[in-house]
């Protein structure tokens, strides 16, 4: 059982669940300027969405396998099933259950914000599922990067705010582009580091299709990107502090990018999860203080 759960827990990418955190938190925080939170609402709004991208990360890693995608010579993280420590058949009721629970906490949000949650959390599973499934995969003709950036972005933060307001104040959709960049630039470092490999698999990522120098180009402009979204934010003390310290971490991690050779991107793809880390907390910090 140890086993098991050690081997669903890397498999659901723990280093990239910042990607739903970040947005969640930046729509809480957004919203608890104009009324205090709910917070069973953003409890169960965390939950959904959490649930909702592991039962992804589930369902990637299952679909890259019948694939044939993902093979010895990956340079990515280990995963459970890669490893040998779940079968293809518990990792396929994982994906399963994940989702589930993402439905069920889900039926309470709708209740709450109307049909128009049904609809954004059927395309979500719809989205995580066909992001490696299906005769098209998504994340394999070059529209994964699209797909990050829209529902870890503004789907993410506009929802979580709607949720407790009811409304959306126009600086939610503008602090919606850093947690919507740095997902972008997450699914380029990736795409770029497993290159080779997707090449050889036929699995055509923007870095297979228009080459490593592009995806290297978009990882500069989202991290850019991200960095600028912070103006948007009160003219606190804390404010000059905040952008130099995310400009300091900007310049390193695109430095990283460009410097840092394939079999060791992992290591960049840590740092780019590190560093929206370090965003999310200033943002936090810029709007409350």
């Amino acid at each position: 059982m140890k086993t098991i759960i050690y081997a669903l827990w890397i498999s659901s990418r723990p280093k990239t669940l910042i990607a739903t955190l970040s947005p969640v938190a930046i729509g809480l925080c957004i919203s608890s300027i104009y009324q205090p939170l709910n917070i069973f609402i953003a409890c169960i709004t965390m939950i959904s969405a959490l649930c909702i991208q592991i039962g992804t990360n589930f369902a990637n890693d299952y679909f890259d396998h019948k694939h044939g995608t993902d093979t010895d010579e990956r340079l990515g993280p280990k995963r459970g099933l890669h490893q040998g420590l779940l079968t293809i058949n518990q990792l396929k009721w994982a994906t399963i259950g994940c989702f589930l629970i993402g439905v069920l906490t889900g039926l309470f949000l709708i209740k709450l914000g109307g049909i128009l949650f049904l609809w954004v959390g059927l395309i979500s599973i719809a989205v995580g599922i066909l992001y490696t499934a299906g005769p098209l995969p998504l994340g394999y003709i070059g529209l994964g990067d699209l797909m990050a950036g829209l529902f870890f972005g503004p789907v993410a933060v506009i929802g979580t705010i709607y949720l407790q307001l009811f409304s959306i104040p126009i600086e939610g959709w503008w602090m919606s582009i850093g947690p919507a960049a740095y997902s972008v630039a997450l699914i380029s470092i990736n795409n770029c580091r497993d290159f080779n490999e997707d090449r050889q698999t036929g699995k055509r990522t923007l870095a297979v299709l228009l080459g490593q120098r592009f995806v290297k180009c978009e990882f500069t402009l989202m991290i850019i990107l991200a960095w600028l979204s912070l103006f948007w934010m009160p003219q606190s003390s804390a404010l000059p502090v905040i952008l130099g310290s995310i400009g300091g971490i900007s310049i390193g991690l695109i430095l990283a990018c460009w410097k840092t050779p394939d079999q060791d991107l992992n290591r960049v793809l840590a740092l780019t999860g590190a560093g929206q880390w370090m965003w999310t907390i200033g943002c936090l910090l810029g709007w409350l203080l």
